[in-house]
């Protein structure tokens, strides 16, 4: 009888985990990460972008139309609030303004706020490198400050994370 009923308890415990996993799965955010588009090229220590730039934003916006992104990241720098401001119109949403140099901060901040959904993050060329190894993405790339046509998509997924990285528009190279 003993035996019987351990039997139903662990039949009954394994019946249940089992559809807890399938009613609840874990929650999988993606983080598209982007070096701002080009910037003009103006005596300015915050320069905005170039005409070229603002077309590679209208690109990204309608690259990831269909993408449910639910959250914008920028630095406090114009080009890469203007990176995802024609996201932000399409979308109605308000970029987070964050410091450029808070890394750590700012990929906290993308975990939290955006899990299970999806951020798009623009920042910057020596940056984006310690974003994508930040958010679990071992391997340390270049960019080079002529480079604007990266696109990485971070899949994050049960404490791991995956790449893509795409290009997008006309090649900087």
């Amino acid at each position: 009888m003993r035996i019987r009923n351990l039997m139903w308890l662990v039949c009954w415990l394994v019946f249940s985990t089992s559809l807890c996993c399938a009613i609840a799965p874990q929650a999988v955010t993606t983080v598209f990460v982007v070096r701002h588009a080009e910037k003009a090229v103006v005596q300015d220590d915050d320069p905005p972008l170039s005409e070229a730039g603002l077309e590679r934003a209208r690109l990204l916006s309608r690259m990831l139309a269909q993408a449910d992104v639910t959250h914008l990241y920028a630095s406090q720098f114009k080009r890469t609030q203007q990176t995802v401001q024609p996201l932000a119109e399409g979308r109605d949403l308000k970029p987070v303004i964050v410091n450029a140099r808070d890394v750590s901060g700012l990929v906290k901040r993308v975990k939290q706020e955006s899990r299970g959904g999806t951020a798009v993050i623009a920042s910057h060329s020596n940056l984006v490198p310690a974003i994508l190894e930040q958010l679990g993405i071992p391997n340390r790339l270049v960019i080079t400050e002529k480079q604007y046509d990266d696109l990485f998509v971070v899949t994050l997924r049960d404490g791991s994370a995956q790449l893509i990285h795409l290009k997008y528009g006309r090649s900087s190279r």
